[in-house]
């Protein structure tokens, strides 16, 4: 009789079944069954995004008429739901039935537990919304509108409270293993999301990003891989530990190295979080810290595959699907490991940053290791929470696309990036660019894009296959009630570790210190912190203070500096308006503003960025990948009517783009009261705009017909007249110099190209 059967027989067997154990202790299932069901339903949002994403990826034209579908606007939205909607759904599910088990006892407050499900779906619902409607700016993997980070950022403190009341009240004596990745992640999830996505509102309902130019880079990007190692990574590594022994009827072989996986996954995690910023502009002392967190989380996973791949190996049934989910993840972290060890090198890492290859490292940990993690665990649930066996036809239709989908689109996105990044640096024997065209390298990477759709979309059945298990599981179920009793037995079953062997030097003549050093080589003193969640706790605040609090404090002073350089020149009014137009179309998710001091990069772009560069941003725009050139230098580079045809109809200028068409921009004219709210927040967060500029339009009727215009009016209108004029000059439609479209074009070409006299001073250059 396999564990589920032992846990149903205790469930509906009633006195009979639990007359030989100890004691009763109640589990509250209704909550799994709550996050379960949650995922079911962004399994299916978040397949038809990411497939819709990344088939406008290739077929941009399909976008004609709806602008707000583009694959820029897009792109964040599919990363943000699937990690927080989807796989957070699913790995919450297996955290509270395993957290329950664990610790022998029902959760601390199950209003807690509820009211943290109910916080997270709609701020993860409203911040789907608003992200799809255009009301914030995307930023790199982080911000949604302010009340859904909020809500996101009060979910994962409630969830956190409850684990830490939980843990402090169990029944167990000692912390299982999985109860170590979930304290990890949960301390770290709530702070570096409030880090991160925090926002000013320097202005009643004005939201922008607290932080601007270089410590906003920095946090976006080491956001990015707290996201991705800690709410994802190790959650998952957790849920695995405790549902894959059981499925296949195996043990964890091997304490020690989960031991050194656990210790070292938090420390260089935490240290290799600027790892993807190499050769830009933070302090070479973070970059060297990111390369050897990288290089050295080589050991932790190796140590994590070693354990998973026993697990495997020790079993005595599951030899169908979850066996072989099993497997794959072992695979999959173990590619991760020497990747994440690869890329993490200043030398491997250009190659390897800001094309595929980054996007690949995303999904190889948000599908391949937390997502299958998250599908293994569902098998494991459906049999502890609905009390059924689920027809291998549905685990088939399920996990079969499911991996087949995520190896493939994975591998598509490591081989689209590094034929990018081949001919993306190949020079010549004389250090000429052999391809200096960029759309050459588009051309040559787009089937590696239409490999990705289709891989992506047959995951997606897998996911949809996964949603239907669910529902067809809990249709199918006859459990007795949402609360569960079982036995505190159980922990032999689900706690089972190695006994420790006896020094060699017990009984011989030696120093009794030396006998108890000899027996720290089995982690017998880990034993006793293991009876004391703190020292858990303190570990990991210790590791964020020291490896993520100092590089802050250091990119903070550096944005300082920059502020106060000569070359930091703030934007004119009509250059604020087009970088809203670039934030809010999404640009920055195809085009980077980043030149890095390599030698293909200054000869394919030109000067290499600079703190100051950045120094007004907010957010910054420093991007992860390219699919089109890098922006940093573009300003002067060619005239305003080759970007006002680039804006029309990409394809014309530039014969195989994939950028879509952004033609309403050139119908759409100006909105100065939109433009005086930009001028009025940047003057609220430190920029000494012209007052007069601020004043609101109090001109009449008949002063418009007699043409008179408002200061702000005349500013804005002169330099788009510039604009304008330049675009007839090379044989362009005249009367141009009010549309938005002028304004986008008078931001890009403002880049890399400052004006000889700044129009504004910074009033704090705090």
């Amino acid at each position: 009789m396999d564990s589920s059967q032992r846990v149903a027989d205790a469930a509906v067997g009633g006195a009979q079944g639990i007359a030989d154990r100890p004691a009763a202790v109640w589990y509250d299932q209704g909550i799994v069954r709550l996050w379960l069901l949650c995922g079911a339903v962004w399994a299916v949002v978040s397949s038809v995004i990411t497939a819709a994403t990344l088939a406008l990826m290739v077929h941009p034209e399909w976008t004609q008429g709806w602008p707000q579908w583009s694959y820029g606007r897009l792109g964040g939205v599919s990363w943000r739901v699937a990690a927080f909607g989807l796989m957070g759904s699913l790995l919450y599910a297996g955290m509270y039935l395993s957290i329950q088990r664990l610790c022998g006892r029902a959760m601390w407050r199950i209003s807690l537990s509820y009211l943290h499900a109910i916080v997270w779906q709609v701020a993860v619902g409203v911040g789907t919304w608003s992200a799809l409607t255009g009301r914030v700016p995307p930023r790199l993997s982080s911000q949604w509108v302010f009340v859904a980070d909020v809500g996101l950022g009060i979910a994962g403190g409630l969830f956190l409270w409850n684990l830490l009341m939980t843990v402090g009240k169990r029944r167990v004596p000692n912390l299982y293993i999985s109860l170590w990745f979930y304290l990890a992640g949960a301390l770290v999830f709530p702070v570096a999301h409030f880090l991160a996505t925090w926002a000013a509102f320097p202005l009643p309902g004005v939201q922008v990003a607290a932080w601007a130019g270089v410590t906003d880079g920095f946090l976006q990007s080491w956001y990015r891989q707290q996201i991705l190692f800690f709410f994802l990574l190790m959650p998952a590594l957790g849920l695995f530990y405790h549902a894959a022994p059981q499925l296949v009827g195996g043990r964890v072989p091997r304490y020690r190295a989960a031991v050194l996986q656990f210790w070292c996954m938090v420390v260089f995690g935490m240290a290799a979080g600027a790892r993807y910023l190499h050769w830009t502009v933070i302090p070479d002392w973070i970059s060297t810290l990111a390369m050897w967190g990288g290089v050295f989380l080589l050991l932790p996973a190796w140590a994590g595959a070693m354990n998973g791949w026993g697990v495997w190996k020790s079993r005595t049934g599951g030899r169908g699907w979850a066996g072989g989910l099993v497997v794959v993840i072992v695979v999959a972290l173990s590619w991760w490991a020497i990747e994440s060890a690869a890329s993490s090198t200043r030398t491997l890492s250009p190659y390897t940053t800001m094309n595929d290859w980054s996007l690949a490292q995303d999904w190889l940990v948000l599908y391949g290791i937390a997502g299958l993690s998250g599908a293994l665990g569902v098998l494991w649930l459906v049999r502890r929470v609905y009390y059924v066996q689920p027809p291998a036809v549905l685990e088939a239709c399920a996990v079969g696309p499911l991996v087949l989908g995520t190896a493939g689109w994975v591998a598509a996105g490591f081989g689209g990036g590094a034929w990018h990044a081949f001919m993306h640096f190949r020079l010549d024997a004389m250090g000429v660019l052999v391809y200096p065209d960029y759309l050459e390298i588009v051309t040559a990477v787009r089937p590696w894009w239409l490999a990705q759709a289709i891989l992506a979309a047959v995951a997606g059945v897998g996911w949809l296959g996964v949603a239907v298990l669910i529902v067809v599981s809990r249709w199918r179920a006859r459990p007795p009630a949402p609360w569960v009793h079982s036995m505190c037995p159980v922990v032999a079953l689900e706690l089972e570790l190695p006994d420790l062997p006896a020094s060699e030097l017990e009984g011989k003549p030696v120093l009794t210190l030396a006998a108890k050093l000899d027996r720290a080589k089995y982690f017998a003193f880990h034993r006793r912190w293991e009876r004391r969640a703190g020292i858990f706790i303190i570990g990991v605040i210790a590791a964020g203070l020291l490896l993520g609090g100092l590089p802050l404090w250091s990119v903070a002073s550096l944005q300082r500096e920059a502020r106060k350089s000569a070359g930091a020149i703030p934007y004119t009014p009509l250059e604020l308006m087009g970088r809203q137009i670039f934030l809010t179309e999404g640009c920055a998710n195809c085009h980077t503003q980043m030149v890095r001091p390599l030698v293909a990069e200054a000869a394919r772009y030109g000067e290499i960025s600079r703190p100051e560069d950045f120094a007004f941003d907010r957010p910054t725009r420093w991007g992860s990948r390219r699919v089109g050139p890098d922006l940093a230098r573009e300003g002067g580079k060619k005239n305003g009517y080759w970007h006002w045809l680039h804006l029309q109809n990409p394809a014309e200028v530039s014969p195989g783009s994939v950028m879509p068409s952004f033609a309403h921009l050139l119908d759409q004219k100006l909105d100065f009261d939109a433009i005086r709210q930009l001028l009025r927040t940047e003057q609220a967060l430190g920029i000494a705009y012209d007052p007069q500029w601020l004043v609101d339009d109090e001109l009449s009727l008949q002063d418009r017909l007699f043409g008179e215009q408002t200061v702000l009016e005349q500013v804005v209108l002169r330099q788009g007249e510039e604009v304008a004029a330049d675009i007839v000059r090379s044989g362009g439609p005249a009367g141009m110099f009010d549309r938005q479209g002028t304004a986008l074009i008078a931001y890009l070409q403002r880049l890399g190209n400052p004006p000889a006299v700044a129009p504004v001073q910074p009033a704090d250059t705090q």
